[in-house]
């Protein structure tokens, strides 16, 4: 169970690198920039840490909503693929030839 949770921390990295990117154009998109303050202006300081906190909920609400998004998504297919049901975990269902299909592909041969 744990290196499943590992293999899945692993995976999502890049997508969430991904929808941050997207986050980030959007956010340029709709003229919320994050800049850089120089100066010594104290109202100034405060109002661009003010923007700052402002782009850093902004982003953070999405991507903890993208999150638990992706994470319900892969409860519900963890779910339907029966994952830790049984103690053992088969993929495959195993066949078995008959007689007929012995004879057939005998045929063609």
């Amino acid at each position: 169970m744990l290196s499943f949770a590992v293999v899945i921390g692993i995976r999502l990295i890049p997508t969430m690198l991904e929808d941050a990117n997207t986050i980030i154009n959007v956010a340029r998109v709709r003229e919320l920039s994050l800049y850089r303050f120089k100066g010594r202006n104290l109202i100034k300081l405060l109002r661009a840490l003010g923007e700052a906190t402002k782009y850093f909920l902004y982003m953070s609400v999405l991507l903890t909503i993208g999150s638990l998004r992706r994470g319900s998504n892969l409860a519900i297919v963890a779910d339907l693929r029966a994952f830790r049901a049984k103690p053992y975990q088969t993929y495959l269902i195993e066949r078995r030839m008959s007689k007929a299909d012995l004879h057939l592909s005998h045929l063609s041969l």
